[in-house]
């Protein structure tokens, strides 16, 4: 077909590359029928070029044309003749924020890609061909900002005979900020009454106060930073380190202003758990005796 009748299929091209696929399923059946005596005589010949038992043939079919892999932001010169395909993939990596593949030169050369599957020029996903050898195909980023990652193919076929055309892959691939782990300070810190005392939560703090004799209520407070951006609950025991599943008393309001009234009935310390379960805060906490 592509020697004999090089119109043919260039009309099968037309209607493949406008999305015309009724009337490119139709065109294949009436070339099918119209061309059906010269392909079997054409097979004829094939037989006769080939005398050896036709029932176990020493001669392998030939191999489809080979994918090759392109690197990213490289470029590439290719020369090719009419209905001829050079085959390429390029990985795109995640964290990607640009991406696109184009080609330029003399002749007439058009540009398929697809998205995980092998592209050619009569099956692909995307192209913006037209005459002569200067395309681009320009991959969008998705709503999270990035190019979808993955592996991405590439044909560069002739409409007709092509030289000196260059390939160019551009890619922007940004490394994702890595946030340091932020540790919480878990020596315990010892409250005076009446004095108020910042501290920074990221998930856990623990704070203890001396209660002398004659005290019988202890009042605490927690007030959060100017921002109050997170959600830091307190709890509170006499004789252990309290913990969000174990504890005497709580205050587990939204935000990080909480409020506790701890009754006791002698001396030795209270202790506190001051604890985010997602986002931490920067509170100021001060308690009180009654």
């Amino acid at each position: 077909m592509l020697e004999k009748h090089p119109q043919d299929v260039e009309s099968l091209l037309a209607l493949s590359r406008t999305g015309q696929f009724d009337q490119w399923a139709q065109s294949v059946k009436l070339l099918g029928e119209r061309y059906n005596t010269e392909f079997s005589a054409w097979l004829d010949t094939l037989q006769r070029d080939n005398p050896d038992n036709p029932d176990n043939p020493e001669q392998p079919n030939p191999e489809p044309n080979a994918v090759t892999q392109l690197a990213a932001n490289s470029s590439l010169t290719l020369t090719g003749k009419a209905y001829s395909e050079h085959l390429f993939y390029v990985d795109v990596p995640e964290y990607s924020r640009e991406f696109h593949v184009q080609i330029s030169g003399e002749g007439d050369a058009d540009l398929y890609m697809s998205y995980q599957q092998v592209a050619h020029y009569y099956d692909y996903q995307v192209t913006e061909f037209t005459y002569g050898s200067n395309e681009q195909i320009t991959f969008k980023p998705e709503q999270n900002g990035y190019i979808k990652p993955g592996r991405y193919y590439l044909s560069v076929t002739g409409r007709a005979d092509y030289s000196a055309v260059i390939l160019n892959t551009h890619l922007v691939t940004e490394q994702p900020n890595e946030q340091p782990t932020i540790k919480d300070d878990l020596a315990p810190v010892l409250l005076e009454a009446g004095n108020s005392q910042s501290l920074t939560v990221h998930r856990q703090r623990y704070v203890a106060i001396y209660v002398p004799k004659g005290v019988s209520e202890v009042q605490v407070w927690l007030t959060a930073s100017e921002q109050n951006r997170g959600n830091v609950d307190l709890f509170a025991a006499k004789a252990y380190w309290p913990t969000r599943e174990q504890f005497e008393h709580a205050s587990t309001g939204a935000g990080s202003h909480e409020y506790l009234r701890i009754p006791v009935t002698q001396e030795g310390y209270v202790h506190f758990s001051l604890n985010a379960q997602q986002l931490g805060d920067t509170v100021e906490m001060v308690a009180y005796f009654d």
